[in-house]
């Protein structure tokens, strides 16, 4: 069973999950954020957090420069190697890394 079977949808192993879907799954647990992330060329993180209603526009964009920068987060000068164009790329979710995330602890200092 994977992990989208597990977490209660129904969708074949090989399709990408429709955004209503996730949506629908966002509010059955009343999730108001959802953070996407996709590594660059580093393994480093990069994405975004958006509300879930970002979702009903039907498509998640973001900035293709991202993979423009090196690991110190300088941008890369050799323009054969990586042109930084200022357009976006769209997201696919997979369904295989949708997780709810939990809770946050405040910690509360008691001085």
């Amino acid at each position: 069973m994977d992990k989208a079977s597990n977490l209660g949808l129904d969708v074949a192993k090989s399709s990408c999950i429709e955004l209503s879907k996730i949506s629908d799954w966002c509010a059955e647990r009343e999730i108001q954020f959802v953070e996407y992330l996709v590594p660059d060329f580093n393994g480093i993180a990069k994405g975004k957090t958006l509300e879930v209603a970002a979702l009903d526009a039907g498509e998640i964009r973001i900035a293709e420069a991202i993979f423009g920068q090196d690991i110190l987060g300088r941008w890369v000068e050799d323009r054969e190697l990586i042109d930084i164009a200022d357009i976006d790329m769209a997201l696919v979710p997979d369904q295989e890394t949708l997780v709810p995330q939990p809770p946050a602890r405040c910690s509360r200092s008691t001085t």
